[in-house]
């Protein structure tokens, strides 16, 4: 709730601890292990005073990284020969690996809900057939006084068009109610996405 320029902070827990340390600079918040963890407290330092033995370096290409890698690598080790170079990636890279659990599940519950939907396809198809084949006399009365195809088609049509509007109201609150706790889990998408609830009906 107030500026931290010009303040002083010193390594260790203990209330008298030294505090040499000046505060010079304020940076915005920033994750720092994984995309979806909450900003932590974070304090960062020059090199030589973080009493550090390793570096992690930040480079900007413009264009295919490739190159440029490889050109770090050239100039780390014309500087010193023994200087370990490790675990040189791409920040996409290193997204990719923090949420490679995540797309497994998401690979694996979307072929789950593409069966879902196909079982949903053929059942709908099922009881409209069975429908139809008990009414056939009724169909065929109809036809007989003047009734066109058409209509009939329309009116099968109709009967399932109320059971898929029913089972898509019902099969929308129940995912709404249960996406509150997926919450957590999903990164840049709501539970309830208006595309895929869309997508889903109109292949019903």
């Amino acid at each position: 709730g107030a500026s931290p320029l010009g303040r002083h902070v010193g390594f260790g827990s203990n209330p008298g601890t030294p505090t040499p340390i000046e505060v010079v600079g304020l940076v915005r918040d920033a994750k720092y292990t994984g995309i979806r963890e909450t900003p932590r407290p974070q304090i960062f330092f020059p090199y030589l005073q973080a009493r550090m033995e390793g570096l992690t370096a930040y480079v900007q290409p413009e264009g295919d990284p490739e190159p440029v890698i490889a050109s770090v690598r050239r100039e780390i080790q014309a500087l010193d020969p023994n200087l370990a170079l490790v675990d040189v990636t791409t920040l996409e890279q290193v997204v990719e690996r923090s949420v490679v659990n995540e797309r497994r599940i998401a690979t694996l519950s979307s072929a789950l809900s593409l069966m879902a939907t196909l079982l949903s396809i053929v059942g709908l198809y099922g009881v409209m057939a069975y429908v139809v084949t008990r009414r056939t006399r009724e169909i065929g009365s109809r036809m007989a006084l003047g009734a066109v195809g058409r209509q009939i088609a329309i009116g099968v049509l109709r009967e399932a068009g109320l059971l898929v509007g029913l089972g898509l109201a019902a099969g929308g609150l129940t995912a709404w109610w249960l996406g509150r706790y997926i919450q957590e889990q999903l990164y840049e998408i709501t539970p309830a996405d208006p595309l895929t609830v869309v997508l889903a009906a109109v292949t019903l």
